[in-house]
């Protein structure tokens, strides 16, 4: 994408070969997802969004249905877009957008099947604060076991299956 986005800096004419045309050849809805017809926002408006939605499918959905989806995607957007919605264009941002509305599916369909990890060590960002352990669990559980100091001790919290506690706060 990146190599892509120079190319098309440096030699305009890139663009107009692989956007979508009207009445162009079914193989531009393929290399319309190659080209920022917008230019240099488009390029890291999409390179950003990218970034942050690429690495996470990849872990939800694997590496292999992550491409899948990308491309089923952004070609299919693409071909609708030949069809009459915007005849002339590219980029890749509606290929992103697929990958987003996968995870969202993704989520609705496994997220409710699959276990929460509990958040260890209270994480700011975990929305949980951590409490110490009962005294009873306190001598097996390891210096690498004990929470971080200034955790809650005004409440009892329940264990968990690795022996750590978790209190909701």
């Amino acid at each position: 994408m990146v190599v892509l986005g120079v190319a098309q800096a440096v030699a305009p004419a890139v663009i107009d070969a692989l956007e979508r045309h009207p009445h162009g050849a079914w193989w531009r809805a393929v290399t319309a997802l190659m080209v920022q017809s917008s230019g240099w926002p488009q390029l890291l408006f999409n390179l950003g969004a990218l970034a942050v939605v690429a690495p996470v499918a990849e872990r939800q959905v694997g590496p292999w249905r992550m491409v899948l989806i990308f491309a089923t995607s952004g070609v299919m957007a693409q071909a609708v877009s030949m069809a009459g919605w915007s005849l002339q264009g590219g980029g890749d941002s509606v290929a992103i957008c697929g990958l987003v509305g996968a995870l969202g599916t993704w989520h609705l369909v496994r997220g409710a099947r699959q276990r929460r990890r509990p958040a260890v060590g209270g994480s700011p960002h975990s929305g949980r604060r951590s409490c110490p352990l009962p005294p009873d669990q306190q001598s097996r559980s390891g210096p690498a076991r004990r929470l971080r100091a200034g955790s809650r001790t005004d409440k009892s919290c329940p264990p968990t299956p690795g022996g750590l506690t978790q209190c909701d706060g």
